[in-house]
């Protein structure tokens, strides 16, 4: 089978690197984690994300070899094709649509090859576990293998998806729970849904106010407007400003993120959030509560620019127009002349914080920005616009 190609060379790259490497990373990383055997011979592998290298500690704590789904954006130019060979990843792009994607997992695990994924698509803006869909479910219940569940806390505080600087501070990884093909066979869709989203719920900074593990790091408050983008204060969207040791908004608020990951206030009056994960919940609140409004308004919601606008067709990349600004309404997005309506975009999705991707009936694209912008606002305008589940 096609899928099997390079399968025994990649195995035996998985078995050196993590046999001879894997301690010296994760010290190298501060994680904190301990071996466990997987029973089942082929499985699923289900696990929460955070840290560009999610990927090697279940490898490493397990001795297992499995394909990751992974995003195809690492898979561009020389380094790219790297990975591919000696890690053989299943390829998955962001805000496009799952179904090719779907169909490669369950090639691979009919091959009896094990398949890890990160379900929530994205690492998390907030430091809470993002939305997972209940397509994850489905695809379990219909491979008939094994599930295993792996979650990592501390990973949100040490490497922000908001932030381009890596902080110091440990991370805490295990096996949550294998479920084995018996146990899958017994349950639904829906009950396998909320065992994943059980078993990968994680809150940093739930962790935090039990361990009050210390995240130091060069300006911690850099690039924190692109998850706080509504304030709580005067209830402007997108006014909120961060420098590399504030943030403010012209309503007067100011605070900054102190070395525990907590908000802290820069003015005598406390903030009413004093981490990202709360004020990211009453973002989500706010904006279903006032949807009817911020429609009738039609006010520009968000405004991010220069940027170079980008079609994607069959893998290959094509500039459509460069230097252009991208304006975001309740009802549309607006790209220098061309106009697109939010009920006809399926999905938003980001790569890192400079990135952002779409899918609607003209096709894929991408904006790619020079700057870091807050492609969660985006995401969030969206599906609460086009009342898609958002939770």
């Amino acid at each position: 089978m096609k899928v099997k190609k390079g399968l025994w060379f990649q195995k035996g790259v998985y078995f050196f690197l993590s046999r001879c490497f894997g301690w010296f990373f994760m010290r190298l990383n501060d994680y904190h984690g301990e071996k466990t055997k997987i029973k089942s011979d082929t499985f699923l592998l289900l696990a929460n994300h955070n840290n560009d290298m999610d990927w090697a500690f279940p490898v490493i704590l397990t001795g297992r070899h499995m394909r990751f789904v992974a995003s195809s954006n690492i898979m561009n130019g020389f380094a790219g094709k790297l990975v591919k060979f000696l890690a053989g990843p299943i390829p998955r792009a962001k805000g496009a649509s799952a179904d090719d994607t779907a169909e490669l997992i369950m090639e691979n695990l009919k091959a009896g090859i094990s398949v890890a994924i990160f379900p929530e698509g994205n690492k998390s803006w907030d430091g809470k576990t993002g939305f997972i869909s209940e397509r994850n479910a489905r695809i379990v219940k219909e491979s008939g293998c094994a599930l295993v569940t792996y979650r990592t806390e501390g990973g949100y505080l040490r490497t922000p998806r908001w932030s381009d600087i890596v902080r110091k501070g440990p991370m805490f990884g295990r096996v949550v729970r294998e479920y084995t093909k018996e146990e899958l066979a017994r349950m639904s869709v829906p009950e396998i849904a909320e065992a994943i989203r059980k078993d990968l719920a994680v809150n940093a900074f739930d962790f935090q106010r039990e361990h009050m593990e210390r995240y130091p790091g060069k300006d911690l408050t850099k690039n924190l407007d692109c998850v706080l983008y509504i304030c709580p204060e005067c209830h402007g969207v997108s006014t909120i400003k961060a420098s590399a040791d504030s943030f403010s908004c012209s309503c007067g608020l100011k605070g900054r993120m102190n070395e525990y990951g907590f908000l802290e206030s820069l003015t005598e009056k406390p903030l009413i959030f004093d981490n990202t994960a709360s004020w990211n919940d009453w973002q989500k609140s706010w904006l279903k509560e006032n949807k009817d409004t911020l429609k009738e308004s039609k006010k520009c919601l968000a405004s991010d620019g220069p940027a170079e606008f980008i079609s994607i067709k069959n893998g290959e990349r094509s500039v459509i127009a460069s230097g252009v600004t991208a304006e975001l309404y309740a009802d549309c997005l607006k790209i220098g002349e061309h106009r697109f309506p939010l009920n006809k975009i399926s999905r938003f999705s980001t790569f890192r914080n400079r990135r952002l991707f779409f899918t609607c009936e003209e096709g894929y694209f991408e904006l790619h920005f020079p700057k870091p912008v807050s492609g969660l606002k985006y995401d969030a305008i969206h599906r609460v616009m086009t009342d898609k589940a958002y939770e």
